[in-house]
């Protein structure tokens, strides 16, 4: 297949990459009724699946050319199957089973069961064509991976242009995005805009979770380290601490210690500790951007925020209560936005707790199936137009799916690493795609963002990393 005809089918895909990292909600730009977001995803659905079926047709037409029967010919052409081929198809029919049988028999709606999963179940598709490409070799990681890194490098800089924005002028960030309505034709949706407690600057949005792949793409260089990669990385780490979500910081930061562990060991057992000085240089250079910043961009709020990470109200006597929090304000009299800051997390993380609480007991009555997906708390729920979202993620999939559905879940998770671990091309390789696997499943733990197109965007980018390991070694066997 020409080289012009074969890029022809990846425009929309690219323009669909593209839409994901800076569309925000998905309707900057709406076309009739059909938002932008929609109509790149149907191009791309389209475009893929039609470029393997050309390929597919192609290879079978040249192999009974040479004399092979119809059904040998396309046993030779279609690429090998992988466990993780299985665990995605797996979980797509699991999602239809628990988004269907499963709410009849609950007596949960069918119809809030398709508002939840129909997005997904039509993102997931895409990983059939995306893996297939791989495996003949037809999707260019050089040039993808080149796509995605500078594509967080802008993500990045707008983040904290926004933050700096917003700190200098609380309009700033609902300005920015009434000019792009203006300019993309007055008819853009806009995203919420998730300021932190009291209205403190914080610059979150959903296309935020791709921020950690800048520090996956810091890591791969790790040791070839240039003046433009530590500028990379300082506008990252300052994008990452913008976002002032202590779900994305632990992450990362679980995400780098399990990456540290991978190196000890490895190390130790090869005596050899290049990488690993490598390794405490850039956590050190991190680190060193995280205190400087914190004590001038951030206005010493950063520490403050990460600190109330588990606060919460312990239940007391309401002269004991009282009395604590006279000592709170006291401590944080000389700075309101720490005080605010802990009373905003106190508040947010007693929800979760809650959550944790009831959802477990709803999840009991029905351990092994749930109530399907589309199911919620009757007397918890924290938006009416999704009355089935919740930010606690894992106790929200056992309460639906139960110890069945979660199942399929884990086996996709030992898909990934089983397959990347047996085909990696280096431990170094390993231990940074490691280290974004992590930090993506902790997380979407406390933001429901797994079940929406950006989520399953960043899942589908780690796993097409893994399928390529598998397709490099199986193609070098062959």
């Amino acid at each position: 297949m020409k080289e012009k005809i074969k890029w022809s089918f990846f425009l929309f895909p690219i323009l669909f990459v593209f839409e994901l990292f800076f569309g925000y909600s998905g309707k900057m730009i709406m076309l009739g009724n059909v938002s932008i977001r929609q109509f790149l995803f149907t191009g791309t659905f389209f475009s893929l699946y039609f470029y393997c079926f050309c390929l597919l047709f192609s290879e079978v037409k040249s192999n009974k050319k040479r004399g092979l029967d119809f059904k040998k010919s396309l046993q030779i052409s279609l690429p090998k199957v992988c466990i993780l081929d299985i665990s995605f198809l797996l979980v797509l029919v699991s999602t239809v089973f628990f988004s269907t049988v499963i709410p009849l028999f609950s007596g949960t709606s069918v119809v809030l069961a398709k508002n939840e999963v129909f997005s997904f179940l039509l993102m997931f598709l895409l990983s059939f064509p995306i893996f297939f490409l791989i495996k003949k070799n037809k999707i260019s990681f050089k040039f993808l991976k080149k796509y995605i890194y500078y594509s967080v490098f802008f993500l990045s800089i707008l983040h904290v242009v926004l933050f700096i924005g917003q700190d200098i002028n609380s309009h700033f960030i609902y300005n920015y995005f009434f000019f792009l309505n203006t300019i993309l034709g007055k008819t853009s949706i806009f995203p919420e805009i998730m300021l932190g407690h009291f209205g403190i600057p914080r610059v979150f949005f959903t296309t935020s979770i791709f921020l950690p792949i800048g520090i996956y793409f810091s890591l791969k260089k790790l040791g070839n380290f240039k003046l433009f990669d530590h500028i990379y990385l300082a506008i990252n780490t300052l994008a990452i601490i913008s976002t002032m979500t202590k779900s994305l910081w632990l992450g990362i930061l679980i995400g780098l210690f399990v990456y540290f562990i991978f190196i000890f060991l490895a190390q130790k057992k090869e005596k050899h500790t290049k990488e690993k000085k490598s390794f405490i240089l850039f956590v050190a250079e991190i680190i060193s951007f995280v205190v400087i910043s914190n004590y001038t961009i951030f206005n010493d709020r950063v520490f403050h925020h990460f600190g109330n990470s588990f606060v919460y109200e312990k239940k007391s006597s309401e002269g004991e209560d009282e009395n604590f929090k006279n000592k709170i304000k006291e401590k944080f009299k000389s700075n309101t936005d720490a005080y605010y800051d802990r009373e905003g997390s106190i508040v947010s993380n007693n929800i979760k707790l809650k959550q944790i609480q009831l959802l477990l007991r709803k999840w009991t009555n029905r351990p092994i199936f749930g109530y399907g997906y589309g199911s919620y708390l009757d007397n918890f729920i924290r938006s009416k137009e999704s009355p089935f979202s919740y930010e606690m993620v894992f106790f929200s999939l056992l309460m639906k799916i139960g110890i069945l559905g979660v199942l399929f879940w884990m086996f996709l998770l030992f898909s990934l690493f089983y397959i990347k671990n047996k085909y990696k091309k280096n431990k170094k390789d390993y231990f940074c795609w490691s280290f974004l696997v992590i930090s993506f499943f902790v997380m979407v733990q406390t933001n429901p963002l797994i079940f929406n197109s950006v989520g399953i965007a960043f899942l589908l980018f780690i796993s097409m990393d893994a399928v390529k390991s598998f397709a490099e070694i199986k193609n070098k066997s062959l």
